[in-house]
């Protein structure tokens, strides 16, 4: 009874990662189709936590940087990446921003690096594309996956000899 609870799980687990990434994928396809231009990011870093985590999904508006306010939470170009802090400071047209769990504040975010604001947080959803995203991870949930298959499929083949 309990390896076929086990085989249970890990079946809807197996269903459930490509239903989470359809969802993602579906979503960022219709605001493209439509032409809305609310970008999707997923949080890759811990500098937001506990308000915003790794995985995370965030879907952003674009208000004039004239219109930010502190306490909000934006997106911005920075080190070669998009950054995810909450403003702090407004001051002569710049935003000063800061990680919630950082100690410090980051470098002025002028308009010209400034994506948009944070407007709406779907928790976790981004995971499995944060996983797929990484190769030695990637690697390690397909050899998962063929193994977690390939048992399943001896299992119920001798079950089905074992009952003749």
């Amino acid at each position: 009874m309990n390896e076929e609870n086990l085989c249970d799980k890990l079946g809807i687990m197996i269903r459930l990662i490509p239903i989470a990434l359809l969802v993602v994928l579906v979503v960022y396809s219709l605001l493209m189709l439509f032409d809305l231009h609310t970008p999707i990011l997923i949080a890759t870093g811990m500098s937001m936590s506990p308000t915003i985590n790794a995985g995370d999904v965030l879907i952003l508006d674009k208000p004039d940087i004239l219109l930010i306010d502190e306490g909000d939470i934006i997106a911005y170009r920075g080190n070669d990446s998009i950054i995810v802090h909450r403003v702090i400071e407004v001051r002569d047209g710049y935003l000063i921003t800061k990680g919630d769990n950082n100690q410090s504040s980051d470098t002025p975010v002028s308009k010209e690096d400034y994506v948009g604001r944070v407007v709406y947080t779907i928790p976790r959803i981004g995971l499995p594309l944060l996983l797929l995203s990484n190769p030695l991870l990637l690697s390690m949930l397909v050899i998962s996956v063929v193994l977690a298959l390939l048992f399943m499929y001896y299992d119920r083949r001798e079950r089905l000899y074992s009952s003749r």
